[in-house]
């Protein structure tokens, strides 16, 4: 998706290989004997592949802030709270998760291998708002994209909110609206 002109950039079929495991390890003559599926740029979510492409560009290009995960986790509490996703400081994950996977859509989580498992309380979503200072917690920054543009907001706008939170204050996820941890 071209993020000034606002259109895809090429008019065919994307083909995505999808494991069962995310960090599973393949050779190059294994990834190419592997049947690949096919889906069509048409059937994805034209304004997330936008919001995506613009915050990519603004990202690399203009973004001059890094913020931490503490200022992420509060603002997208902020933005969770607004769509009563979150009460008070208590994430509603399940929720959350069927909410992220209906604004993105399945096929192109999936395509971007950010499947989502809704029932699952590690998934990426929740570690992405659970405060930890662990390395083994961050999350790629297109989770975090996805996140935010399924939230409504470009990257921009979305830090100009994280720009007006007050400081952070740690907080708790809910599978099922029990606070956990």
């Amino acid at each position: 998706m071209c993020h000034a002109h606002e259109v895809p950039l090429v008019e065919t079929r994307v083909k995505f290989w999808q494991s069962d495991s995310v960090q599973q390890v393949v050779s190059a003559r294994g990834a190419t004997s592997r049947k690949l599926k096919t889906c069509a740029i048409r059937d994805f979510n034209r304004d997330i592949l936008l919001c995506l492409a613009k915050g990519v560009h603004w990202l690399l290009n203009t973004c001059e802030v890094a913020p931490g995960p503490q200022s992420l986790r509060l603002a997208y509490l902020t933005a969770l709270q607004e769509r009563g996703l979150a009460r008070s400081k208590i994430v509603l994950l399940h929720q959350t998760s069927e909410f992220l996977q209906k604004a993105v859509g399945v096929k192109l989580l999936r395509a971007l291998s950010c499947q989502l498992e809704v029932d699952d309380a590690h998934n990426w979503l929740s570690k992405i708002l659970r405060v930890s200072r662990s390395a083994r917690a961050a999350q790629a920054p297109l989770k975090h994209l996805l996140l935010m543009s399924a939230l409504g907001h470009g990257v921009e706008s979305f830090f100009d909110v994280m720009n007006q939170c007050p400081v952070p204050v740690v907080g708790k996820i809910s599978a099922q609206d029990k606070p956990i941890g």
